[in-house]
């Protein structure tokens, strides 16, 4: 896994900016990190920002990848946002 992960702590929500090369494994790690960070800070709102290298993932992979991960961050949430035109460089 290529990627590095800063986080912006805001008023209302946390501000997680995803760094590295655009790959299924490394949108498994970052997530799974800030879900972590998230629930560490209990941090109810949270904005991912991506700002990842390489060829879009394709809507399946990222279905795979995210409907997974559903389950591991199961209430934690108020509101989450990851803007998708915001995927790759």
């Amino acid at each position: 896994m290529s990627y590095s992960i800063t986080y912006q702590i805001k008023p209302n929500y946390l501000h997680a900016i995803a760094t590295g090369e655009c790959t299924k494994e490394n949108l498994a790690g970052y997530v799974i990190e800030i879900i972590s960070k998230c629930s560490e800070n209990k941090t109810k709102r949270l904005f991912i920002e991506q700002r990842l290298k390489g060829p879009r993932l394709g809507t399946e992979d990222v279905y795979q990848v995210m409907t997974k991960l559903c389950t591991y961050a199961d209430g934690l949430f108020e509101a989450a946002a990851i803007p998708a035109d915001a995927v790759t460089t």
